[in-house]
């Protein structure tokens, strides 16, 4: 399943997919409300961490959340195949990363929170607050402006 924009240069890619609202598209207005509103608070979280992640400016995640995420990211969920057009693409969890690398040397488990994978690759926690809290977000988000 495909939720946002497929051009967009930025791509998340999840393990699972979360329900959609009839008749929904990611260009409508209160597009992310009502995704939000379909779906736990589970969701909410991914969404959320994607927006604090992507956001030009950290103090207005909400408003970016709201207004241009699906604008700007394009989330790939429960895919096995990666974006054409994405140059900067995050892989939420190991789940993600051994289905769509399963026979890739490069991926190993190192430990470390945050992989720089390759050419705009990234491996990450998956997108939950135990696993990949605020302060881990500061960080990757230093690692995406070098």
């Amino acid at each position: 399943m495909i939720i946002g924009n497929p051009t967009a240069v930025c791509c998340v890619y999840l393990p699972h997919s979360p329900i959609i609202p009839p008749d929904w598209h990611w260009q409508q207005t209160a597009a992310m409300q009502q995704l939000l509103e379909s779906n736990s608070n589970h969701w909410r979280k991914i969404f959320v961490i994607s927006a604090k992640i992507f956001t030009p400016n950290l103090a207005d995640w909400r408003g970016f959340l709201q207004q241009q995420l699906l604008q700007i990211v394009c989330f790939y969920a429960d895919e096995t195949i990666l974006n054409q057009h994405a140059s900067i693409e995050l892989f939420s969890g190991k789940e993600i990363v051994n289905r769509l690398f399963a026979r890739s040397p490069q991926i190993m488990d190192n430990g470390e929170k945050i992989v720089n994978l390759s050419n705009g690759q990234w491996q990450l926690p998956y997108f939950d607050y135990r696993q990949f809290p605020n302060a881990l977000i500061t960080e990757f988000r230093q690692c995406l402006a070098q």
